[in-house]
């Protein structure tokens, strides 16, 4: 069941937008790149001859073998999309939903969660809400508080969700230009940024699904027990008020 707001469906819209921008991106990239790689290829030839040559690198077979590797490897994935979709693209789009679903057995779908979130704080929030009044302020407060933390919580975790998916979106639709920095040890660093920016943005949905399956659990023993104070009115229900806005700022201090 989606959540009040939408909210899957704005992360499933977002994830069909950026599916195509990256690979419409990579492509385009990788066609105007075409002419600087074969002048690079020419060049990091022509540097490992010289190096022969001048007998500044001695020959060795695996050594040729490995720089031949590197130029083969460079060309395929800065022009073949398949092959750098299922090789690289993959492994940070893909990845971290199947590293989530094993680290929550099964069920570390982001989108789903943020809604799961979103339904119970509101239920919750209104059920407190309902069986409160003028004589129990305290508990009313409290249901208004869980309702704004709730949005905030769903909000920021939305914000990190989308942000990291359009990051990833764009650092991958510019893996042909970054790929070529393999070539050569002086630009190698500028791909090793790189890959880490992406390691960086890949792994923000499972770090946020991980908070999201907390916020799922912790807050929702607190709330269970304010619900009991309010149905049996035994007591004033203080601790529990604590409780409940305690969980949800430790939550919140967590995303």
């Amino acid at each position: 069941m989606d959540s009040y707001l939408g909210i899957s469906d704005i992360l499933n819209l977002v994830n069909t937008t950026i599916q195509n921008y990256t690979q419409a991106s990579y492509q385009a990239l990788s066609s105007a790149l075409a002419p600087t790689m074969k002048l690079l290829m020419v060049l990091y030839v022509m540097i490992f001859g010289i190096a022969h040559l001048t007998g500044q690198m001695p020959f060795d077979f695996w050594r040729t073998v490995r720089h031949l590797l590197v130029m083969v490897l460079v060309t395929t994935f800065v022009t073949q999309w398949d092959f750098f979709a299922l090789y690289f693209g993959n492994l940070f789009t893909d990845g971290p939903g199947r590293l989530m679903a094993l680290m929550s057995n099964g069920s570390g779908d982001p989108n789903a969660l943020l809604g799961q979130v979103m339904d119970q704080g509101i239920m919750s929030a209104y059920s407190i809400n309902q069986m409160a009044g003028w004589s129990t302020l305290g508990f009313l407060i409290v249901g208004y508080s869980v309702f704004y933390m709730t949005l905030a919580c769903v909000a920021y975790a939305l914000y990190l969700l989308v942000l990291s998916k359009l990051a990833l979106a764009i650092l991958l639709g510019l893996a042909p230009f970054f790929f070529l920095f393999l070539l050569f040890d002086a630009t190698r660093d500028f791909f090793t940024h790189f890959a880490r920016q992406v390691f960086n943005f890949a792994l923000i949905p499972v770090f946020t699904s991980a908070v999201l399956g907390l916020m799922l659990k912790i807050p929702q023993v607190a709330l269970a027990r304010l619900q009991a104070v309010l149905v049996s009115h035994s007591g004033h229900g203080g601790r529990e008020c604590f409780f409940v806005l305690l969980s949800f700022v430790i939550v919140l201090l967590l995303l």
